[in-house]
């Protein structure tokens, strides 16, 4: 179901306070290249990784799954650039949960993930609301989570380049504005990460106005 933007602030009422996410994915070579995702929440934390072979639509359904997996319990907003990513999570969930996942055109692909994210989908008692935002726009704080994410992504696809194999990072990147916006703090790294810190583009801008979203998905 499409939500208009006026809407929003009603998921979660019930609930507690929605947390919002910028999740994003990266392939180095698409297909079968190094592929990266992540997620970034307005509180500053985020996840990445990245494993050696892959795609971009992998990635960004990674990016979703991850963020579900990480806070079961929690509302959600989701905001995602690829309309691929929040139409396999949402608009068409249901027509394939009915169908067994069976498609007159051919098989489903990236099935396990999807599943994975229906499912959890499906035991979440809290819900979760998916939104489409453009990206790679030219001002930056238009949509800063999905920024900030596309970074990290293209760090996980890097890092799994590099390690020739599975990356993950954990940690904490303060929004601009804070005491302590400074480049992400990892708190767990099962691989080192290539870069140092993030480049100097990837700045929120303190009381920026979000632009309007293009469509909202809610579960």
């Amino acid at each position: 179901m499409i939500h208009p933007a006026g809407c929003g602030n009603l998921v979660g009422m019930e609930h507690g306070l929605t947390l919002t996410f910028g999740t994003d994915g990266s392939c180095l070579r698409n297909p079968d290249g190094p592929t990266g995702w992540a997620y970034i929440c307005d509180n500053g934390n985020y996840a990445y990784g990245g494993r050696a072979s892959g795609t971009n639509q992998i990635g960004e359904l990674m990016a979703i799954l991850t963020v579900l997996r990480d806070h079961p319990h929690q509302p959600l907003e989701i905001q995602s650039d690829s309309a691929y990513a929040i139409g396999c999570s949402s608009t068409w969930k249901p027509g394939w949960q009915r169908a067994g996942y069976v498609r007159k055109t051919g098989p489903i692909a990236n099935l396990d993930i999807i599943r994975e994210i229906h499912q959890l989908l499906d035991g979440r008692g809290a819900p979760v609301r998916f939104v489409k935002v453009k990206a790679h726009l030219r001002d930056e704080s238009v949509h800063p989570l999905n920024v900030r994410a596309d970074e990290l992504a293209g760090r996980g696809a890097r890092g799994a380049q590099a390690a020739r194999g599975d990356v993950l990072e954990a940690g904490h990147w303060p929004l601009a504005g804070s005491p302590t916006a400074h480049p992400p703090t990892p708190t767990t790294v099962l691989r080192p990460p290539v870069e140092p810190g993030p480049p100097s583009r990837a700045v929120l801008r303190p009381g920026a106005e979000p632009a309007r979203p293009e469509a909202q998905f809610l579960f």
